[in-house]
């Protein structure tokens, strides 16, 4: 049953990132990344994202992360994951732990503001 909304959360992911973390905003974070190493730490850092997805829906036992929002502002399994992620790629980028803690929140806030009311209307119970 997951996999109905795993196109849906994925694109969401992919506009997240673009809208939210150009080079030039996750360079504030990030002191030290270089351009080239942007698009390589986006990569990993939207693995970690996924991982510490599903590590909330196993514990929540939830289908979907809009189905459990208001568990999912209180968990900090995807500012973990993201920050395991960064490390294993990590060239020695700076404030790892910041970043991951402005991702998850952005993304937080993400689900919340933007991209749930297009979740409510793909996936609206038929009458």
């Amino acid at each position: 049953m997951r996999d109905k909304y795993a196109l849906f959360e994925s694109r969401e992911q992919d506009a997240f990132f673009k809208n939210h973390y150009s080079f030039s905003e996750a360079s504030k974070i990030l002191t030290n990344l270089k351009k080239n190493e942007h698009p390589r730490i986006m990569k990993h850092t939207k693995i970690g994202l996924k991982q510490g997805l599903e590590h909330f829906l196993l514990e929540k036992k939830a289908e979907t992360v809009y189905l459990a929002a208001g568990d999912f502002c209180y968990d900090d399994s995807t500012k973990i994951s993201i920050e395991a992620a960064l490390k294993i790629c990590d060239g020695g980028l700076k404030n790892i732990n910041a970043f991951s803690i402005d991702v998850c929140e952005s993304y937080r806030t993400y689900v919340y503001n933007e991209s749930m009311d297009r979740f409510a209307k793909k996936f609206k119970p038929k009458k």
